[in-house]
């Protein structure tokens, strides 16, 4: 822990009370919390906040890291939060990959009689307020485990077609962008004109030229246009963003394939799940849970067809796993 860390180092904690007042906790003085406040505060990417009486007031600081890097450290707390298994006496390797596709909830890891399972949180009273229990079917956990790894590693022995296909979508992608580059800058040349009408409207009715109905209509006009202009400038740069993360995204998986593909197999006899998980993290973005409700039992229970769509990368098709029948895969 970083904590422990800090205090083997014997580096002091010290706390400034505005001014020159200062205070050094005595040793240990770093504890998770203290951390915690450190990484969260946005103070440290430049972002100060005063509270008062009229409301918290914003302020400029200087940054003692880059924005970027705060956002990062944000978003890896939150997926550490996400899926840590605090004090979890049983292994589900999946935990929060999987996604309801009835009620957009996660599945998170039970048990019962017959061991260890997934089920959708939005049929537990923690979830939320809805009004009856989620109807999405229950997943057996070894069976949905085996089966979605038998999917990975069969698009790691034969990535080939999948990647030039991806490959083929990025350099169609990174042309589009690269022609978007120049109607962006003359999007930008007809925002500022906007902002010269503005102007030029607001002038003529300082001068009496036109009444104030008529330029709030003008005006009015403008930021329609204005807003326009900013909609599309916006589009244009996700579209650029889009193809800078695919490229990124490319890249990543394509060296990791190249690194495991020679040891698979070692992974599969240690059963080592910590570099399978981390593959399925890679090669699987999304796991949506699929619950068809098929008939009733003469007992008047429903009965369910509960199947896991793989988005594998690369593909343009999913891969369908059934979280009943060990190692069942089919293509859709």
């Amino acid at each position: 822990m970083g904590s422990c860390r800090l205090n083997a180092l014997g580096v002091p904690r010290t706390y400034r009370y505005g001014g020159a007042t200062s205070r050094t906790f005595e040793r240990p003085g770093w504890s998770h919390t203290a951390l915690a406040s450190i990484v969260h505060n946005p103070l440290y990417k430049g972002m100060g906040t005063v509270q008062s009486r009229y409301g918290d007031v914003a302020y400029a600081a200087e940054p003692l890291v880059d924005a970027n890097i705060w956002e990062l450290a944000q978003a890896m707390t939150i997926r550490n939060r996400k899926l840590s298994k605090k004090n979890a006496k049983r292994e589900y390797h999946l935990r929060g990959l999987l996604r309801c596709g009835l009620c957009g909830l996660g599945y998170v890891g039970a048990t019962n009689r017959l061991g260890r399972l997934y089920r959708c949180q939005g049929q537990t009273g923690k979830a939320s307020t809805r009004q009856a229990p989620c109807p999405a079917g229950i997943l057996n956990a070894a069976r949905l485990e085996d089966g979605i790894w038998q999917e990975v590693r069969a698009f790691v022995d034969d990535p080939g077609p999948y990647v030039e296909q991806a490959q083929q979508q990025l350099r169609e992608r990174l042309a589009t962008t690269s022609q978007n580059d120049d109607q962006r800058k003359r999007l930008a040349a007809d925002l500022a004109g906007k902002e010269t009408e503005r102007e030029r409207v607001l002038g003529m009715f300082r001068r009496g030229r036109i009444t104030s109905d008529e330029a709030e209509r003008e005006l009015d006009a403008i930021a329609s246009e204005a807003t326009q202009i900013r909609d599309l400038i916006e589009s244009l740069k996700t579209q650029a963003q889009m193809a800078e993360a695919q490229e990124a995204y490319l890249s990543d998986a394509a060296s990791m394939l190249a690194r495991v593909r020679g040891r698979v197999q070692q992974i599969e006899e240690e059963n080592d799940w910590a570099a399978k998980r981390d593959l399925i993290e890679l090669l699987v973005p999304r796991m949506i849970v699929r619950t068809e409700i098929t008939g009733t039992t003469p007992g008047g229970r429903r009965r369910k067809d509960t199947r896991v769509a793989l988005t594998l990368a690369f593909r343009s098709d999913s891969a369908v796993v059934s979280g009943r029948q060990t190692g069942g895969r089919s293509t859709t």
